[in-house]
């Protein structure tokens, strides 16, 4: 695989369970999930992932 796959929740239901958890304080709010369904990152807030350090992040979250 060479692309994340993107999911949106317009229901904001995902959002409101990690919101009650602690995981998540507003919106926007990006989670990286492995295949196995293990957050390995999370950002609150806006993000520039076409920036050298979204890429990064990116990069690496594929490399596993």
């Amino acid at each position: 695989m060479n692309r994340l796959a993107y999911y949106a929740d317009p229901s904001a239901k995902v959002f409101q369970d990690l919101k009650l958890i602690g995981r998540a304080f507003g919106l926007p709010t990006t989670v990286l999930v492995d295949p196995a369904g293990c957050e390995i990152g999370t950002a609150a807030g806006p993000a520039e992932w076409a920036s050298e350090d979204g890429l990064k992040l990116v990069r690496s979250a594929l490399r596993g």
